[in-house]
């Protein structure tokens, strides 16, 4: 893999720590979105591009220089490439008729225009969310401990909540639209590996989980999906987690 810088890029081609991070960020979320549109629809050389796209920007981090042109294997891609496979597969979900996804590949579009501009990218609004719930817990329970899971894999939940003898798995759940429902079809893997002492609370801000109901109902006795979107639903919450956790909340 080579990489070409300009003049401005030679003199000050070295990226921020902060930038780093961000654009291995980016480009996992390129990757995911790569993934999700497959299942979209339209043309699959664009989603293939894009999780390609995902995996430079991630390598790009690691490297810390900021290039103009990436070359692999002989073939170059650009950040014009990049943005161009980017609203090709925001169309393409358009067509679909998948608010979701779409929702997803602009705030993937706005964040690597963000790091093509400035070098560093906002935080991901998912982040945010967690870091709520998590300060939302320690409100709840002050006494818990409560554990952030390192990275992210649909096998493991996002906190695990030790309170007396009781063991928790909390994950959380961020939509764009909280007006879009919640499905739960991303909770098999975690129910299959849900030990008989644990339990498992998934908290979202979306507004309608009716249809994730079907996919606990074998695990109805220790797991539970809540709505939690600000302080104001600390209640249900702490409800929540007074039924997981039992006496020894």
């Amino acid at each position: 893999m080579t990489h070409t810088n300009s003049a401005s890029e030679r003199n000050h081609g070295g990226m921020s720590l902060w930038a780093r991070r961000g654009l291995v960020g980016g480009g996992c979320v390129s990757w995911a979105a790569g993934a999700v549109a497959t299942f979209v629809g339209g043309e699959g050389s664009g989603a293939v591009a894009l999780i390609g796209s995902g995996a430079l920007a991630s390598l790009l981090g690691l490297i810390g220089r900021w290039p103009s042109k990436i070359s692999v294997s002989g073939n170059e891609i650009s950040w014009y490439e990049l943005k161009e496979t980017v609203d090709e597969q925001i169309e393409a979900a358009q067509d679909a008729g998948n608010e979701g996804a779409v929702h997803e590949l602009e705030e993937l579009r706005h964040r690597l225009e963000e790091m093509q501009r400035t070098g560093t990218a906002t935080r991901h609004p998912a982040a945010d969310y967690d870091d709520a719930v998590e300060q939302a817990i320690h409100r709840i329970l002050p006494g818990a401990t409560l554990r952030k899971t390192v990275g992210r894999s649909r096998d493991k939940a996002d906190f695990e909540l030790t309170h007396g003898s009781k063991v928790l798995l909390v994950e959380s759940k961020f939509k764009y639209d909280p007006r879009r429902p919640f499905q739960g079809t991303t909770l098999a893997p975690l129910l299959a590996r849900l030990t008989d002492n644990e339990a498992l609370l998934v908290v979202t801000n979306s507004l309608d989980t009716r249809g994730a109901g079907a996919v606990i109902s074998d695990h109805q006795d220790r797991v539970q999906i809540i709505t939690w979107a600000s302080p104001n639903d600390d209640s249900a919450l702490r409800a929540a987690l007074d039924r997981l956790l039992g006496e020894d909340s």
